[in-house]
């Protein structure tokens, strides 16, 4: 959090936890009384809600195991997706957000992104053709029992049916199946997030701004690093 000082946005600084009412988990279908987000940065036209998952990808994933890649990737992406979700469906339809810390988050109409945040590199599984064309199939999506990863697919199928139910509670069917429900989504690793903290704040420029701007150019990204000095 320390990094966002003196950057060109506001956040919310300590916990970021806050309660949900009984109405609003009926209204909602919300079945948590609180949820928390690791981070959370506004401006005047946008908000970004940012969750960080300790998760890499493990050596059988690296090896080409599908079944520990979709592991990795619900542990990292597909969970704080549904969770992110969560706060984007609170904020818009109770306005605003009191967190335990005291400090008030408004909405005023802004728009709302969902940043999925890794805690070391998932490579080209992080590039937007892969981690959206990955999020629009889950919703059709179900492994079939296997024996000897058993623990995983059912890890995977659990996790896979929490976010379909949950991203469908305010998108459409057809805009999840094109795609166009992630319009506001990015996944990055905890490196590259730094990296665009700093880069946003040399530039003079909104981190959010930086965020989906980098986000929408480098469509099939193998090295970030190297893709956003070429584009930049």
């Amino acid at each position: 959090e320390y990094h966002l000082v003196h950057t060109n946005d506001s956040y919310i600084e300590g916990e970021k936890k806050y309660k949900v009412s009984k109405s609003i988990r009926k209204s909602l279908n919300i079945s948590s009384q609180e949820l928390e987000s690791d981070m959370i940065v506004f401006n005047e036209k946008s908000i970004a809600f940012f969750e960080i998952k300790l998760r890499e990808l493990v050596p059988e994933s690296r090896s080409g195991n599908p079944y520990f890649i979709l592991n990795d990737l619900t542990q990292s992406l597909v969970r704080s997706q549904t969770q992110l979700n969560k706060h984007l469906r609170y904020l818009t339809q109770n306005k605003k957000i009191h967190f335990e810390s005291d400090q008030l988050l408004e909405y005023k109409g802004e728009d709302i992104f969902k940043i999925s945040v890794s805690s070391l590199d998932f490579s080209g599984l992080s590039s937007r053709l892969v981690y959206i064309n990955f999020l629009k199939s889950i919703i059709t999506f179900k492994l079939d029992l296997n024996e000897k990863f058993h623990k995983e697919i059912n890890f995977i199928n659990k996790h896979f049916n929490n976010f379909s139910e949950e991203i469908q509670k305010n998108e459409k069917i057809d805009d999840i199946l094109t795609g166009s429900a992630f319009y506001n989504t990015a996944y990055l690793n905890v490196f590259q997030l730094i990296f665009l903290i700093h880069r946003s704040k040399s530039k003079n420029i909104s981190l959010i701004d930086e965020i989906m701007r980098t986000r929408a150019m480098l469509l099939d990204q193998t090295d970030f690093y190297y893709y956003y000095k070429y584009f930049d």
